[in-house]
């Protein structure tokens, strides 16, 4: 199958990977649980907007909230211009230079190395978010699943 043979080359998971769309989502969904009786103003049905209304309370720091914001924001319109692009629910980023450049190219990057800064600020970003990730929420991943850790 196409889809399996693309995720099997050079590249990211920008839903599912470390990093992902499901990390910041999840997150999101874990401080509101933890929070939300205690402040109800946190209370939202969007991401964006959870992530605006726990900084402007005080639970994530601004600069955090700066990276979750803007990965988030990057990560969700890669994957717009992906599904796009394909016709179908692709979340895997192809590292591979010729397709990365097309997709660099929709999402608002500029030059002949489109592809390559996107590459980059993917890995960038998918890291920062992973570790915000791992620091608030207190759960790695290992080859058999989450693990809880004690924080």
């Amino acid at each position: 199958h196409e889809r399996a043979k693309r995720r099997r080359g050079n590249g990211r998971d920008i839903k599912l990977g470390p990093g992902g769309l499901v990390e910041v989502e999840f997150l999101v969904q874990h401080l509101l649980i933890e929070h939300g009786r205690d402040v109800p103003s946190i209370r939202a049905t969007s991401t964006r907007q959870a992530l605006r209304r726990l900084q402007d309370a005080g639970l994530l720091a601004p600069d955090v909230a700066a990276v979750l914001l803007t990965g988030y924001d990057n990560l969700r319109k890669t994957q717009n211009w992906l599904r796009i692009a394909y016709d179908e629910m692709l979340d895997w980023v192809s590292f591979d230079a010729e397709a990365l450049r097309s997709l660099a190219l929709a999402v608002g990057w500029q030059g002949d190395d489109a592809g390559q800064h996107l590459a980059r600020a993917l890995e960038e970003q998918t890291a920062q978010i992973h570790a915000i990730y791992q620091r608030l929420v207190g759960i790695s991943t290992s080859p058999s699943g989450p693990v809880m850790r004690e924080v």
